[in-house]
């Protein structure tokens, strides 16, 4: 349980850093984040922030509105209540 609360701790930070909500906005480490996350976690709530990512375009080369939508899924499959 304690990994899994740092784990949605540093989801948290990079929502900040996606948004800018709180400290200057940085989009590719919100997305390296959400990816690191994603990839050693499985965490629903990165998962969601990365399909935030494609959807805005921020920290990704070209926004990639299929690839949003297949991540919100992954995200609301695994019980995610924001992915949308």
């Amino acid at each position: 349980a304690a990994e899994m609360k740092y784990a949605d701790a540093r989801c948290e930070v990079a929502w900040c850093f996606a948004k800018g909500e709180g400290i200057p906005k940085e989009p590719e480490l919100a997305f390296q984040i959400f990816t690191d996350l994603s990839q050693s976690d499985n965490h629903a709530g990165a998962i969601c922030g990365l399909g935030y990512c494609y959807q805005k375009g921020l920290g990704v080369s070209v926004v990639d509105e299929k690839k949003a939508v297949s991540l919100y899924e992954k995200s609301a499959a695994l019980g995610h209540a924001n992915a949308y």
